[in-house]
């Protein structure tokens, strides 16, 4: 869970999209603006999926699953591929040393067997 709101920056992303993400409640979870990622305080996940959780991993983690859930409720605002890329960005601005390969799951074949298996 956030502990407190965070923000980080989106690269590649359109400056004018904006979107938040409400829970169940009508709190809102996470929101896009000016091509940043707010996930306020509450914000829940359940880690990275199919990965160890490293401190390093976890901020990286959380903004991608919080990107493919806005995916889920708005397809097409953006690509999935671009909801990965940040997966990276992120884990290299806090110098996870595993960021390629973390990539390569959400991105490559691993993830591909992913989506066949939970279909």
């Amino acid at each position: 869970m956030i502990a407190r709101d965070t923000v980080y920056p989106l690269k590649g992303f359109d400056p004018a999209l904006s979107y938040m993400l409400l829970g169940d409640d009508d709190k809102v979870y996470a929101s896009i603006r000016f091509c940043h990622i707010t996930l306020y305080e509450g914000y829940r996940f359940d880690g990275c999926t199919c990965a160890p959780d490293f401190c390093r991993a976890l901020p990286g983690c959380a903004v991608h699953d919080a990107l493919l859930q806005i995916l889920d409720c708005a397809p097409g605002l953006f690509t999935e591929q671009l909801a990965h890329e940040q997966l990276y960005h992120i884990h290299k601005e806090h110098r996870f040393p595993l960021a390629k390969l973390y990539y390569w799951f959400v991105a490559g074949w691993p993830r591909k067997l992913y989506n066949q298996i939970t279909k």
